[in-house]
């Protein structure tokens, strides 16, 4: 926090406006995954790519969705005498 603290009408401290960390101009011209105003898909861009995790997440959801349906149990139900 600065020395000197700005506070508006209702004793609110001020904060000088700096854009987030994903709103740099730097960090906007350096990323290949957005457009020129830092938006991916009509949401802002954080300038992560996540494809890699989420394929490695979407693996691991239809492993175990697989594994649910097959049956763990192989022995062989009892028959009773009618």
């Amino acid at each position: 926090m600065p020395d000197e603290m700005r506070l508006d009408e209702n004793s609110r401290v001020i904060l000088d406006p700096q854009p987030p960390d994903h709103r740099h101009p730097q960090a906007i011209q350096a990323c290949p995954l957005c457009d020129t105003e830092g938006i991916r898909g009509g949401f802002p861009c954080h300038h992560t790519d996540h494809a890699a995790a989420a394929k490695r997440g979407k693996a691991a959801c239809i492993a175990q969705l697989k594994a649910k349906r097959t049956p763990t149990d192989t022995t062989q139900p009892e028959t009773h005498p009618q």
